[in-house]
């Protein structure tokens, strides 16, 4: 940055402006100096509006409007200042602090972010009175007689300031003080180098600096550490202790030239190298495993036993050529990692950054850079053998300032060691010398001044171009750096277009010069260099890994698509054709490993571990069908099944497996996935050829499966064991047990698995086995009403399931059919055909149970004639067996000519009475049961045949010996049946005497029922009189009239009460007004002209209610007949109007054709014109 124009303006006594030089002195328009105190500063208005620049009110040290400026990077501009700079003696910049000290030992300190404070200090004394403008302060004890200040060292942050002087006395100035103190315990030390030691930032705060070095005239080099406190402005030194001195020459008193330390923390243990530069002489050091902490009171490089941690234990070592002592300026810099060092033959300079962590670092001098004199332009210092009193050296990031021969000034490049600026400084005053450069690396600023001059170096874009020294030093990535670094202003097209040449010439240089295909592969994929000519070079050299390399990179940067549709993605092709590149490149490396298989394990293992990593990064963007093709050509089956998982292609895995007949890994896949699907898909072949693993996972995964799915495969299944003769037992068969899991644990209910299910029983070879599961299945799942579809309808479809049964000769099933549907007649016949005669009797007493139901389609009614007919079929079967039996007992051979049909056998197992219930079906037994020889049987006193009509008798107690008694053949005996016929006759007789009592009863009920009929028409009404709103009536009249009027009964036509006047109560507790009912039959509709017309006459032979004028119907239209209390109604008018209630009989429904409105009714003629818009 540029030292801003200073204009110091100062008032006396109020009188003209005058402007102040930098050593203290007002200068007047005349030229005459004087001093003054109370001098206060501010800047010009003229700087702070930026109207005027490089105007100054006095006489400036540099000619006006002078330009240094030949080179577009670096330029040099003067420092505009107000006043002269006379006899400056040193300059310092650090962290935008500004500090000069001139000859006659006075200090300024500039804030360059607030230049209009200025800050003076003697040294020795004190400038300035309460009301001076420069704020002087008392000056610091020490003698100043033929003392002045030598040098001066700031800080990195510009806070702690040390002062030299020629007599070794030094002097601590801190920022927020203007008082220099005396540092007592440097008295004596002649200081040529501090090195502040600021590692990781710790060691500098505001008032203190912990263990910092400093180096003397001497080659010794100490470690001290300083406490301000501000306050009180006192200082303490905490300890001033020698860590290093020269270790090959002692007696080595030349000064110490630079300092240099780096320290590297890793797990709390650092590293630490050192570089110490003494005249001719440079040590460097390496040591580790230290742990560096800064200390108030104890130096960091001393060890607790009082040795220096340095001690003769040097790294490194070289002796070079000293330039000599030097009047003026620096010999050594050093910025961060770099460091560099005047010599005799030339410049030393190095990078730590670069080498100091390699694992070279111990032979740090080996590497350093060399730039010689001889490379420099010639020098024109007229006197040989006497060097040049001047020389200043600063580093920047990529060059090198160089200060010689007092005014030559030269910038070097580091990278190239070319000279770019070569620039003599002019000397405008007569003894005017430069004597240094000073940089403030904080704020990248840079400083060149002479005893009258302050010059600032610019650096405008030091950057540029030096991407172009890098690629032709093939330092490559350096140069990308730089690129990546350029201006935001830069163009992104020029900046591409930069970073593909450098990573071209990269990777031409790599794979030609250094033989690293695989890096070079890398880099050539971020190039624009043809595809085509990359890959055949890559292939030419037969370098596989390359090509790898660069096929992968190159899919990688493809564009990725956003639409998740890899067919229309813009780069599918490019795509496809890499990725299979790629794999088929795999598979061939692949091949060759396996094939030499010496020591190629771990190999084996790397590439397999980058294949599949390759494979799940780029997963979607490979044409799974190509490669799987490739995969199969390479018989690679465990990248083939490795890249279906990735994918989840499991319908390809199970395809693969199933191709290869490796039905456990099909199913393991499948239990796997679980994958509906799939499992439908493959449920056909899988259990034909593995039946029980598959039925095993289907029952595993059954919460997941539809059931209903697998029909087809299990119908499959069991066609094939049938045509194969496979007899499995029930117990065992895989598919009943699958069957069994889904009814009787998952409780499926879909018919077609319980169809299948009994089914398969049913056609089961293994007949008794089927019976029992059949019987097991139907008790648990026939429990209900399964008849007309009710709520418990049936899991299975009963008609097929039934005509099953019959055809397989399942009787004892068909039986729980039919009574399970009610059909109970054709169970019982099923029963007793095949000799199920227990079942029949439990059939015939559950019908008794149902026998109301509505849908019952026997048509029986509900007089149990249902059960009574289903018993009377049992009992005939077992008369006949009882007969039977005794005809085997007695004469067996009169049945010998029976036929046994075998559409009608007993499936029994050929028991006796198997054979009897044989017999009992033939038809040839009706004609053996009239014999003669059968008769005479029965007609023989038998206790069997008793027990039996005992038995029949308690079993439905609807039977009589009656009902009995034709089962029988033709008997004439009826000792067996005598006493049933008594029980029977004295059964009769108790029927009739109840009989004869209901008959006498019902004759009392007809004979009440005529009376009250006679009763109810004679009170079928009541006229009550009424008198001051009380019933007059007495007795049944009132006492009826009570239990029907209510204290607000009203009139049903009037509405009004019905005590203000005679009323008429009828049965159906309708109450009128006697007038009000004469007159609504009057007025009414109706057709029943002959009741109007003897109501009128009756009503004018009574003279009640009527006008005299009243002779004829209708003479007076409009008149109502009214009815006084004490009237007396005739009997005949009374049978008229209570002849039928007007409400409730047809004299009300004749009225139907009336009008809602009557015209004649004031009432509602009043109503319509309510209504009226």
């Amino acid at each position: 940055m540029g030292f801003p124009t200073l204009y110091i303006v100062c008032s006396k006594k109020k009188t003209k402006t005058d402007t102040l030089d930098f050593e203290g002195n007002i200068v007047d328009t005349d030229g005459k100096s004087d001093n003054h105190q109370g001098l206060t500063v501010r800047m010009s208005s003229q700087y702070l509006d930026g109207l005027i620049e490089g105007s100054v009110q006095g006489q400036s040290s540099a000619p006006e409007n002078s330009n240094l400026q030949d080179n577009d990077i670096f330029s040099i501009e003067p420092v505009q200042l107000q006043f002269s700079l006379v006899n400056l003696i040193s300059l310092k910049v650090s962290n935008n602090i500004l500090v000069l000290a001139i000859k006659n030992n006075l200090i300024y300190r500039i804030d360059l972010s607030s230049p209009e404070y200025i800050d003076k200090i003697d040294l020795f004394g004190s400038i300035g009175g309460a009301n001076g403008n420069l704020n002087g302060s008392a000056g610091a004890s020490g003698s100043s007689v033929n003392n002045r200040i030598k040098n001066l060292y700031l800080d990195p942050t510009g806070n702690h300031l040390i002062i030299t002087t020629v007599k070794n006395v030094s002097y601590y100035l801190n920022k927020a003080s203007k008082v220099p103190v005396v540092l007592s315990k440097f008295k004596n030390m002649n200081i040529s180098y501090i090195n502040w030691s600021n590692l990781d930032g710790e060691g500098i705060t505001e008032t203190s600096v912990r263990n910092f070095l400093i180096g003397t005239n001497l080659g010794q080099v100490f470690e001290s550490s300083i406490e301000f406190k501000t306050g009180s402005n006192k200082l303490g030194v905490g300890f001033l202790k020698l860590v290093w001195k020269n270790p090959i020459n002692n007696g080595n008193q030349t000064a110490i030239d630079g300092i240099y330390l780096k320290h590297v923390v890793n797990n709390d243990k650092g590293s630490l190298m050192m570089v110490f530069i003494q005249s001719d002489d440079i040590f460097y050091y390496k040591l580790t495993d230290l742990t560096l902490k800064y200390q108030k009171n104890y130096p960091m490089f001393i060890t607790r036993n009082g040795s220096s941690v340095f001690n003769n234990n040097y790294t490194d070592y070289e002796k070079l050529d000293d330039i000599g002592a030097i009047i003026h300026g620096n010999k050594y810099i050093a910025n961060q990692e770099d460091f560099a060092w005047i010599t005799k033959s030339g410049i030393i300079f190095t990078s730590l950054g670069d080498v100091g962590d390699s694992s070279n670092n111990e032979k740090l001098l080996t590497q350093l850079n060399y730039l010689l004199n001889i490379q420099l332009p010639d020098s024109t210092h007229d006197n040989e053998g006497v060097p040049a009193s001047t020389y200043g050296i600063l580093l920047t990031k990529y060059h090198i300032i160089y200060l010689r021969n007092n005014n030559e000034l030269l910038v070097i490049n580091k990278i190239n060691q070319q000279v770019v600026l070569h620039k003599f400084l002019p000397l405008f005053i007569n003894n005017e010398k430069f004597l240094g450069l000073c940089a403030d690396y904080h704020e990248n600023t840079f400083w060149i001044y002479s005893n009258f001059n302050i010059y600032e170096i610019v650096i405008n874009d030091e950057s540029k171009d030096i991407w172009k020294i890098y690629l032709k030093a093939k330092k490559f990535d350096k140069a990308l750096e730089l690129v990546d670094n350029f201006k935001a202003n830069a163009s992104k097209q020029a900046n591409d277009f930069i970073k593909d040449l450098i990573l071209s010439k990269k990777s031409d240089y790599l794979i030609n010069e250094k033989n690293c295909s695989l890096e070079a592969a890398t880099t050539y994929a971020y190039t624009s260099r043809p595809f085509e000519s990359v890959a055949l070079k890559l292939l030419e050299l037969n370098e596989v890994d390359g090509l790898l390399k660069y096929l992968t990179i190159k899919l990688q940067l493809l564009p990725v698509d956003k639409t998740n549709n890899i067919e229309e993605d813009e780069y599918y092709i490019q795509k496809t054709l890499l990725s299979s590149w790629i794999v088929e490149l795999y598979m061939e490396k692949f091949n060759e490993l396996t094939n030499n298989q010496s020591n190629q394990t771990k190999s084996l293992q790397e590439i397999e571990s980058q294949f599949e990593e390759f494979l799940v990064n780029f997963k979607s963007v490979i044409h799974k069908e190509t490669v799987y093709q490739i995969f199969q050509a390479h018989n690679s089956q465990k990248f083939l099944l490795f890249y279906g998982n990735l994918i989840h292609d499991y319908d390809f895995i199970l395809d693969y497996w199933i191709n290869l007949e490796n039905w456990g890994e099909s199913l393991k896949i499948l239990e796997k996935i679980n994958n509906p699907g799939l499992v439908y898909k493959y449920a056909n072949v899988l259990l034909m050829n593995s039946p029980e693993a598959t039925f095993a996972v289907w029952m595993r995964l059954y919460r997941d499966l539809n059931y209903k799915k697998f029909v087809p495969a299990i119908l499959s299944y069991n066609k094939n064991i049938r045509k194969n003769k496979s007899v499995v037992s029930a117990n065992k068969n895989l598919m009943l047990n699958y069957l069994n899991f889904l009814i009787f644990e998952v409780n499926a209910i879909d018919p077609i698995i319980h169809n299948m299910y009994l089914s398969i029983l049913v056609m089961d070879a293994n007949s008794k086995k089927s019976d029992t599961m059949i019987l097991k299945y139907l008790e648990v799942y026939t429990k209900g009403d399964y008849s007309h579809n009710g709520d418990d309808e049936a899991h299975f479809d009963v008609e097929f399931i039934l005509r099953l049964f019959l055809k397989f000769k399942k009787w004892k099933a068909a039986v729980h059919v039919y009574s399970m549907t009610k059909q109970y007649e054709a169970a019982i016949e099923l029963c007793l055909r095949y000799n199920y005669l227990k079942l029949a009797c439990l059939i015939a007493d559950r019908s008794f149970d149902t026998e109301d139901d509505p849908y019952s389609s026997s048509g029986y009614d509900s007089n149990g004639e249902l059960r009574k007919k289903l018993w009377l079929k049992i009992g005939e079967k077992m008369v006949t067996k009882l007969i039977v039996e005794k005809v085997l007992k007695s004469n067996a051979d009169l049945l010998k000519d029976i036929k046994v049909d075998d559409s009608i056998k007993s499936d029994g197992l050929n028991t006796e009475d198997d054979r009897i219930m044989d017999i009992i079906n033939a038809e040839e037994i009706k004609d053996v049961l009239k014999n003669k020889q059968v008769i005479e049987l029965i007609n023989e006193d038998d206790d069997d045949i008793k027990n039996l009509l005992k038995f029949l008798l308690s079993k439905c107690e609807l039977f009589t010996i009656k009902d009995l008694l034709p089962l029988f053949p033709n008997f004439q005996s009826i000792n067996n049946f005598k006493l049933e016929i008594i029980k029977n006759l004295e059964s009769y007789g108790l029927n009739i005497n109840q009989l004869n009592h209901l008959i006498a009863n019902s004759i009392k009920f007809n004979n009440d029922l005529v009376d009250n009929l006679k009763q109810l028409k004679i009170s079928r009404y009541y006229i009550i009189e009424v008198e001051n709103g009380a019933i007059q009536d007495s007795g049944k009249a009132k006492d009826g009239a009570g239990k029907i009027v209510g204290n607000n009964s009203s009139c049903q036509i009037c509405e009004n009460s019905i005590f203000l006047k005679k009323f008429l109560v009828f049965p159906c507790q309708h109450v009128f007004h006697v007038d009000c009912l004469i007159n609504f039959i009057l007025d009414s509709s109706n057709k029943n002209y002959k009741l109007k017309k003897h109501l009128l006459a009756v009503l004018k032979k009574n003279q009640i209610g009527l006008p005299s004028n009243s002779l004829l119907p209708g003479a007076n239209k409009g008149n109502k007949v009214k009815i006084n209390n004490n009237a007396k109604i005739s009997k005949e008018l009374e049978d008229l109007v209570s002849e039928k209630c007007v409400m409730c009989s047809d004299l009300n429904i004749d009225s139907i054709d009336e009008t809602f409105i009557n015209n004649s009714s004031n009432i509602d003629r009043q109503m319509m014109d309510e209504w009226e818009l």
